[in-house]
């Protein structure tokens, strides 16, 4: 087929046929007598498992999955797509550590907070798995409000800053922006209220259900092209 013919069943153009092909995603195309560049069955199960696997994986891994298979690299394709299920797997997970968090009385997060002294930025980060510079951007999109020592200037954070830090952090892997967070954040200060975190909990819910749902259809996409395309000979499949 010509690339126009392959590029409509996806609603692309003949340009990003060729951007594929160029990136690895499609394995070099045929040729007319012409010269023409002319597509088969091969690439039009390459391009299906790319647009499978990119809503759930990225455009660089699932590239990266589509081109270990043209190279007859099971075990990597394998090993890639149990990383795409066990970051589903961690993002599910901190979904249910959210929802404790709102179902809990007064916001009572899943994390012990019981320190008996404010902890340091590096503490704090340390502590929930994200970096200072992370907990200083939040401070600045509004998130954070620690205090500071009269001192020494240094950020104190408190049980409540740390419940706020535990609860962007979750947010965050729900993919949500800093500015939503934010304001969920002031909600449940000002109002003790958590009808937005729990909207928010109900498109996260989604989107996870979606990129699971997607990352299921790539991997039936990758099993069609790699039975299409045996493994070359020296390839790392199964022995």
């Amino acid at each position: 087929m010509r690339p126009i013919d392959l590029a409509r069943v996806h609603g692309l153009s003949s340009q990003a046929i060729r951007s594929y092909e160029e990136r690895g995603i499609l394995p070099p195309a045929d040729r007319t007598s012409g010269g023409h560049r002319s597509y088969g069955e091969r690439h039009r199960l390459a391009l299906a498992a790319f647009r499978a696997l990119a809503p759930s994986l990225g455009h660089a891994a699932s590239a990266e999955l589509v081109t270990l298979a043209h190279q007859g690299q099971i075990d990597g394709v394998l090993e890639q797509i149990d990383r795409g299920h066990a970051e589903l797997a961690d993002d599910r997970a901190a979904l249910d550590r959210v929802a404790r968090v709102v179902d809990g009385e007064n916001l009572r997060p899943v994390l012990d907070l019981h320190h008996t002294r404010p902890l340091s930025i590096g503490q704090v980060a340390r502590r929930i798995g994200v970096t200072a510079a992370t907990l200083r951007t939040w401070e600045t999109a509004g998130i954070l409000r620690p205090t500071r020592d009269p001192r020494t200037g240094h950020r104190l954070f408190h049980a409540d800053d740390l419940r706020d830090a535990l609860l962007a952090r979750q947010l965050r892997r729900g993919r949500h922006p800093l500015e939503l967070i934010a304001d969920i954040v002031a909600e449940v200060h000002e109002h003790r209220s958590h009808d937005r975190l729990v909207h928010a909990l109900h498109e996260w819910r989604a989107t996870l259900r979606a990129r699971g749902l997607g990352l299921l259809a790539g991997a039936a996409a990758l099993h069609e092209l790699i039975n299409h395309s045996p493994p070359a000979a020296g390839s790392t499949g199964t022995p």
